[in-house]
C-alpha cells in the first residue's frame, strides 16, 4: 500500500514539472531507477521517457487531486492512530481486570489456607525427657514411684567441703585490715 502511495506521489510530482525528461536506468544489482539526470557510469541506460507538458488546467487539476489525496491520507492516519489508542486502552483495561481477578483469587486462596490452619489440631510435644511417654515423671505405669526413672541429679555437696558434723573454719581478714561492723556486712575496708 505504501509503495503505491510513493508511486502516486512521484507521478504527481513528475506531472507537475514543466520540463519533463525522465531517465530510466538499471544499476549493477539489476534494480530499475527513474531519475531526472542522465544515468551514471555504473548503471545502464534503459531509455529516456518523454513526458508531455501539461496545460495549466491539467496542472491545477493534478494539484487539487494531490491535496484531496493528502487530506485522505491525513484522515486515514488519524483514524489509525485513534484505533490504536482505543485498542491500547482496551488492552490496559483487560490487563487491569486480569490483575484484579488474580488478586481476588490470591485472597481467596489465603482465606482458605487460613481456615485450614484454624481447623487443624495443634500437636505440642512435651520437652525432651518429660511427659507421659518419656521418663513418665518418675512414676511407673502402675503408679508406684520408680527412682531409676528420675533424671540424674548431682549430689548436694556444700561449697566449703567440710565433713558432716564439723563446723566451718572462721574467716579471718587479711593482715593489716580490720573487720567492719556495718550492720551485718562481711566487707573489709582500709584504715
Amino acid at each position: 500500500m505504501k509503495h503505491n502511495n510513493y508511486i502516486f506521489i512521484a507521478l504527481l510530482v513528475f506531472s507537475l514539472s514543466i520540463h519533463a525528461e525522465v531517465f530510466k536506468c538499471k544499476d549493477a544489482s539489476g534494480k530499475t531507477i527513474y531519475q531526472s539526470n542522465p544515468c551514471s557510469s555504473g548503471s545502464m541506460p534503459q531509455g529516456v521517457i518523454k513526458v508531455k507538458e501539461m496545460t495549466p488546467q491539467e496542472v491545477e487539476d493534478s494539484k487539487a487531486r494531490l491535496q484531496v489525496w493528502q487530506k485522505e491520507q491525513a484522515a486515514n492516519d488519524a483514524a489509525k492512530k485513534e484505533a490504536e489508542k482505543q485498542q491500547q486502552a482496551e488492552l490496559e483495561k483487560q490487563e487491569s481486570l486480569e490483575l484484579q481477578r488474580r488478586s481476588v483469587i490470591a485472597q481467596e486462596q489465603q482465606a482458605i489456607a487460613a481456615q485450614q490452619r484454624q481447623n487443624q489440631p495443634i500437636i505440642v510435644a512435651p520437652p525432651y525427657g518429660r511427659g507421659r511417654y518419656w521418663n513418665n515423671g518418675g512414676f511407673s505405669s502402675n503408679g508406684s514411684r520408680n527412682p531409676t526413672m528420675l533424671p540424674q541429679q548431682q549430689p548436694n555437696i556444700p561449697w566449703n567441703h567440710t565433713p558432716a558434723g564439723q563446723a566451718p573454719a572462721p574467716m579471718n581478714p587479711p593482715a593489716g585490715q580490720a573487720p567492719s561492723h556495718n550492720g551485718g556486712g562481711a566487707g573489709f575496708h582500709n584504715r
